[in-house]
């Protein structure tokens, strides 16, 4: 889930460097998302992204927030893991 988090990190900057903005999207990404898997865009902004995937099969998620998309309190651009 980690790999994908930063599959997904490094295609919506690469967009950003190309475009000044984010997409956001999985289905405007390269992202080959497993099935046991989902994939959430939870906020784009001009400035910034959140994305989760969580396991189908636990209760086990991740998330990473970058810009002005990250929530007060939580470690811009760090991928967090809980369950």
């Amino acid at each position: 889930m980690k790999t994908l988090l930063r599959n997904a990190a490094t295609s919506l900057e690469a967009e950003f460097a190309e475009t000044k903005r984010y997409i956001g999207k999985p289905d405007g990404m390269q992202l080959d998302v497993p099935s046991d898997i989902a994939y959430r865009t939870l906020r784009t902004t001009a400035n910034g992204w959140a994305v989760a995937v969580c396991d189908r099969k636990s209760p086990l998620f991740c998330t990473i927030w970058v810009g002005d998309a990250t929530p007060a309190g939580w470690p811009n651009g760090v991928i967090r893991c809980g369950g």
